[in-house]
C-alpha cells in the first residue's frame, strides 16, 4: 500500500565518459577520434556515433572483463537511430570494450568506410556499463530503448479511437478532482516507488526467506484456504517458505518505505524478480512476500500473489528514464490514489485492497484515459509533463494500489548509480503533475468486480518456491 511522504536525498554525478573509436586494422592509434557521448545522465551513456559511422556497422561484440557478448541486432539498430544506445553505468567501475564490424561504404580514408569490410572497430568506455546479458531481448530491454513484456500485456495496448465509457465516469473523475486537492497530482521517484536491479550470469544466485504474505494479505486472508488448483478465492492453505534462485546483485537496496519494494530483472534469463517488504541482514535476504514472472509475458500475476495489491508486476506501468529522455512512453502508467473501490478489483487485475465506499470510488484494474482531445498545447506543461500527458492520452493509466495521494511512478533513483533523472525532472519532493487537469480524465467501461478472486502460486520458470 503506497504512501507518500519524504524524498530520500541521492547524490548525483559521475566522472565524464569518453568514447574512443579506434579502427582496429589499416588505420594507426594516431587515426583515433574521441567522441563525447550524446548525453551523461549519471549512471547512463549514450553510445551515438556518427552518421557513417553507424551505417557501417554490420556486428560486434561488448567485452567486460572476461566475458565476451554478441551485440544483438536491436543494439545495432540502436547506434543508428537519433537516440543512440543507451547503457547503464553500474556502481563499481570497470573497463568495457565494444568492438564493431564495419562494413566498407566510402572507401578508403578517415570515414567509416575507410577500414574496409568486416574490419573492427573498438570503443572503450570507462567507468564500466552494465552490458546487455548473453540471450538477451533487446525488445524487451528499458536501457535499450526497449518495453517490458509482451504487445499482449494490458500495460502495452492503446486505447481505440472510440472506446466505450463507464457511465459513472464523470462522479469517478471527480474522486480523482478530490483526491488531487487533498495531497495534489504528483510522480514519485525518490520512495515509495521501486528500484530496480539488472542481473548477468555472473550474479549470486540468493534464496528469499518469507513471511507476511502479499500486500493484500491482510484482506485475502478473511478468504476460506483452499487445495492446489482449487479455483475458490483466497491464499493457499500453506505459504512457501522462500523464493530461491534470485540473482541479486551486492550492493542492491530495497526502497525506503514501508512498502520496501525491490525489483531484479535477468534479461539472460527473461525473467523478472519482484519482492515486497524487502530488506537484508546478516543471515541474508527477507521479504514479506515475493514472486517471479516473466519479461515477455503479461506484467500481470495471473492469479494474483503478487507484490502489488492489485496484482501486478513491480514493473508495470512505472515510468523509465529513458522514456522521459526519448519524450515518449509507449505503454499504460501504473497510478495509486486514496479512494479504491471495496467490492474486489476488475480485470486486468487480479487481486485487490480496496475498501473505499466514497461515492466515485473506482475499483483497482480500472483503466482511466485521459482526454485525448485535450490540447495539450494550450496547457504550458513542462517537457516531462508533456510526455506522461501523451502516453495517458494513448495508453491510459492503470489503478494499481491504494495511496495516500493521487500519484503515478517512476522506477525508483535507488536503483541507479547516479541520478539518471538529471535535467528530466525538477529537484522536489515529488515532481508535479497539476498542470494535467483532473477533471479531464475518464474512466473506461469496467469489467465486472471480483469479490473474492482466485488467489494462486502460477510457476513461471523463474527461481522456485520453497
Amino acid at each position: 500500500m503506497a504512501r507518500f511522504y519524504r524524498r530520500v536525498p541521492f547524490a548525483a554525478g559521475l566522472a565524464a565518459i569518453a568514447l574512443l573509436i579506434l579502427p582496429a586494422s589499416g588505420i594507426g592509434s594516431e587515426s583515433a577520434r574521441t567522441l563525447a557521448p550524446s548525453a551523461r545522465n549519471g549512471n547512463t551513456a549514450v553510445f551515438k556515433p556518427p552518421r557513417a559511422l553507424a551505417a557501417a556497422i554490420v556486428g560486434g561484440e561488448l567485452v567486460v572483463g572476461a566475458t565476451h557478448m554478441t551485440l544483438s541486432p536491436g543494439q545495432i539498430r540502436a547506434l543508428g537511430r537519433r537516440g543512440g544506445l543507451r547503457v547503464r553505468v553500474p556502481r563499481r567501475s570497470a573497463r568495457v570494450v565494444l568492438s564493431l564490424r564495419l562494413e566498407s561504404t566510402t572507401g578508403a580514408g578517415g570515414g567509416a568506410g575507410g577500414a574496409g569490410h568486416g574490419t573492427a572497430a573498438t570503443i572503450a568506455v570507462g567507468p564500466a556499463l552494465v552490458a546487455d546479458s548473453p540471450g538477451a531481448d533487446p525488445a524487451f530491454d528499458p536501457l535499450s530503448g526497449g518495453r517490458l513484456y509482451s504487445a499482449a500485456s494490458p500495460f502495452n495496448q492503446p486505447i481505440p479511437a472510440d472506446p466505450a465509457i463507464a457511465p459513472d465516469s464523470a462522479s469517478m473523475a471527480q474522486s480523482l478532482v478530490r483526491a488531487e486537492g487533498q495531497k495534489g497530482f504528483v510522480l514519485t521517484v525518490d520512495e515509495w516507488t521501486v528500484p530496480s536491479y539488472f542481473a548477468d550470469p555472473s550474479t549470486p544466485l540468493r534464496s528469499i526467506s518469507l513471511g507476511g504474505g502479499p500486500p493484500q494479505w491482510g484482506i485475502a486472508a478473511g478468504y476460506p484456504p483452499y487445495p492446489p488448483g482449487s479455483s475458490e478465492g483466497g491464499l493457499p492453505a500453506e505459504m512457501p517458505e522462500q523464493l530461491r534462485g534470485v540473482p541479486i546483485p551486492e550492493g542492491a537496496e530495497a526502497d525506503p518505505s514501508s512498502d520496501a519494494h525491490m525489483t531484479i530483472l535477468d534479461r539472460a534469463a527473461n525473467c523478472e524478480y519482484d519482492l515486497y517488504g524487502a530488506y537484508r541482514t546478516a543471515d541474508g535476504w527477507h521479504a514479506a512476500w515475493a514472486n517471479s514472472t516473466r519479461l515477455d509475458g503479461s506484467g500481470v500475476y495471473p492469479r494474483g500473489m503478487g507484490t502489488k495489491a492489485a496484482g501486478f508486476a513491480n514493473l508495470a506501468g512505472l515510468i523509465w528514464p529513458q522514456e522521459l529522455r526519448a519524450g515518449h512512453i509507449d505503454h499504460a502508467l501504473f497510478f495509486a490514489y486514496p479512494f479504491t473501490k471495496s467490492g474486489g478489483p476488475v480485470a486486468p487485475a487480479t487481486a485487490g485492497d480496496g475498501d473505499s465506499e466514497a461515492l466515485g470510488a473506482i475499483p483497482e484494474g480500472a483503466r482511466v484515459q485521459l482526454d485525448p482531445s485535450l490540447d495539450l498545447d494550450s496547457l504550458g506543461l513542462r517537457p516531462y509533463q508533456r510526455t506522461i500527458a501523451e502516453a495517458m492520452q494513448t495508453y491510459g493509466m492503470i489503478l494499481g494500489d491504494t495511496g495516500g495521494a493521487f500519484g503515478l511512478y517512476a522506477v525508483g533513483r535507488r536503483g541507479f548509480a547516479g541520478n539518471p533523472y538529471q535535467g528530466l525532472l525538477p529537484e522536489e519532493d515529488f515532481p508535479d503533475l497539476s498542470r494535467i487537469p483532473a477533471s479531464r480524465f475518464r474512466v473506461l467501461e469496467l469489467p465486472p468486480q471480483q469479490a473474492k478472486p482466485p488467489q494462486q502460486l502460477v510457476p513461471s520458470g523463474c527461481g522456485d518456491f520453497g
